[in-house]
């Protein structure tokens, strides 16, 4: 297991060599405490709610970053829509174990500043995470979805994007404008391939493919009949 193990680390060591577009300097912004409220995700600014998370602002770059990334792993047909849960829709960085939790960084937090290398990528079998601090346990969850490094390099894939991001910058506005953190184009994104990189916004008079009807002849128990 531990053979295993070593050449997995190894292989995971070998995807950050050739990486074009770090290090990042990003600073965090966050607009309060992520909250649901009748399905609808926002945000609060009260110390008591029950969510241990804050939502990231429009306005940081990890905002984007997962968005963007999402949007490559959905054209790619690498995630499908069922995948985009909460976790995955939302940005956002978890600050605190609880309530109670005398080491709440939801303060600390707001503007501070990080410099993001290689070596604060952590890639596992189902998710990858940006390492920001691991003294006080923060970092965020780029994308989770089962067994997705098997399925492509994230590494690589991260950057290619970042790539992007950097030769067009109006790609991160367009990202940052929009709503509801891009649900509303999650079955575009899928649907279309070549919509990751410039094809970001959904066309207004977009209909999704609808699904072939089945037709089979069959007994009046419903066994199909083959003539």
């Amino acid at each position: 297991m531990d053979r295993v193990r070593r050449n997995r680390d190894n292989k995971r060591e070998l995807q950050k060599k050739d990486l074009k577009n770090f290090p990042l300097f990003i600073e965090i912004k966050h607009i309060g405490y992520w909250i649901t409220n009748d399905n609808i995700h926002t945000s609060t600014n009260d110390n008591y709610c029950d969510n241990n998370s804050v939502m990231l602002s429009s306005d940081c770059l990890l905002y984007v970053y997962k968005i963007a990334l999402r949007h490559y792993l959905l054209s790619k047909q690498i995630i499908s829509p069922k995948d985009i849960d909460p976790q995955n829709l939302v940005p956002h960085i978890v600050v605190r174990n609880n309530k109670r939790d005398i080491n709440n960084n939801f303060d600390e937090i707001q503007n501070e500043k990080f410099v993001i290398t290689k070596e604060s990528l952590s890639l596992k079998s189902n998710f990858l995470l940006l390492e920001l601090d691991e003294t006080r346990n923060l970092h965020m969850t780029l994308i989770f979805s089962k067994r997705i490094g098997s399925q492509c390099n994230l590494i690589e894939a991260f950057d290619e994007v970042l790539g992007y991001l950097n030769k067009y910058p109006n790609m991160i506005e367009t990202y940052k404008e929009l709503e509801y953190f891009g649900n509303d184009h999650t079955k575009y994104w899928y649907n279309t391939p070549d919509s990751f990189p410039f094809k970001i916004n959904k066309p207004l008079d977009y209909i999704p493919e609808k699904k072939k009807d089945l037709n089979y002849k069959t007994s009046a128990a419903g066994t199909i009949i083959n003539d």
